[in-house]
């Protein structure tokens, strides 16, 4: 789907670049309701499909559209991003006069799938022509028959995309900057498995401590109304902000005071590679894919995963310390992302 999440944002920063002599991009995605970069994609020149006709799980009419998709565009390659669609690319490939060579990436370490999710890339990968992982977290995660054919790509980061700016937005976090001494923000999906509540309820924590502390959070998913309704029940609804989905991000990085990802698993965070770009100290699980960016105590702190206490403590110390804030921030500008693309 193109969403609001690192890949689709990825995919929209290639489709806005020079299109080579070499190579021409078609796009495609599966549910209505993930078109949020489509436009920007049209914009650009690219031809975009969508091949659903409705958001509903079990709708798979889109695969019918799939193959016929695979049959007329004479692709060379295919290149997929999500499991549950790459499977269906991976059997319908085959059913065609001449089958593009399959490319799938994977961005989440094996144990942050879903178990059907697992299953169906035992029995599949090998019908993949090339194996992606977006860092070396990934790729170890992987059961060891596949990881021997497995090319480790780290995403990249178009710093020019954070130079855009929304005017609302701004004006939205605006306000609470103003209100609060000290202001973190985050953006992510709305799902279990960025582990969101817990950084509401450390906000929470914090204030009932007399830290003046605002958060906003952006992004979207399934788990909004959750969220809405644990901050409706620790009273921080003048303190906590869901601004939805954001394109412009940078918006949001320029008036934070530090960034914070409590995930319980990440393959290569460009969240986090995109706040650091902004010069903004990091507040995040400890876990392997933060490792490779984020050096606890240097471009910020690394807390216990799932551990609210130990968020409260990372935060109180950032919020009481405005310098070490600025040095923390200063290292993380000055650390070279993953891998950085030009337009």
């Amino acid at each position: 789907g193109v969403q609001t999440c690192a890949l689709p944002i990825l995919i929209a920063d290639l489709a806005t670049m020079s299109e080579s002599e070499l190579f021409s991009y078609t796009y495609a995605f599966v549910k209505p309701g993930k078109d949020v970069f489509s436009d920007l994609i049209r914009e650009a020149g690219r031809t975009v499909f969508c091949l659903g006709d409705s958001d509903h799980e079990w709708d798979f009419r889109w695969v019918l559209r799939l193959r016929r998709l695979l049959r007329d565009g004479e692709f060379d390659i295919v290149h997929t991003h999500a499991p549950s669609v790459d499977f269906f690319v991976r059997i319908m490939s085959r059913t065609v006069r001449n089958p593009p060579r399959v490319v799938y990436t994977e961005h989440s370490q094996w144990n942050a799938s879903r178990m059907p999710t697992r299953f169906i890339n035992r029995l599949t990968l090998s019908l993949v022509d090339q194996l992606i992982a977006v860092s070396a977290p990934v790729a170890r995660s992987y059961p060891e028959k596949f990881t021997n054919r497995t090319k480790i790509i780290p995403p990249g980061l178009c710093r020019d995309r954070l130079l855009l700016i929304d005017v609302a937005i701004a004006n939205e976090v605006g306000m609470l900057k103003r209100s609060t001494d000290f202001l973190v923000g985050t953006a992510a999906r709305l799902v279990p498995l960025k582990n969101l509540p817990v950084l509401i309820e450390a906000v929470g924590r914090m204030r009932k401590a007399g830290v003046n502390v605002g958060c906003v959070i952006a992004g979207e998913g399934p788990q909004r109304l959750e969220l809405e309704a644990l901050i409706e029940s620790l009273n921080i609804g003048d303190y906590v902000c869901l601004l939805g989905l954001v394109e412009m991000i940078g918006t949001v990085l320029a008036q934070i005071d530090a960034f914070v990802l409590p995930s319980f698993y990440e393959g290569a965070p460009v969240s986090i590679m995109e706040a650091m770009a902004e010069g903004v100290p990091i507040v995040a699980s400890d876990i392997d894919g933060v490792q490779q960016l984020v050096r606890n105590g240097e471009e910020g702190i690394l807390v216990s995963v799932n551990d609210v206490d130990s968020l409260v403590s990372a935060l109180t110390i950032l919020a009481n310390d405005p310098e070490l804030r600025r040095r923390m921030g200063v290292k993380a500008r000055e650390r070279p992302p993953c891998f950085e693309t030009e337009n």
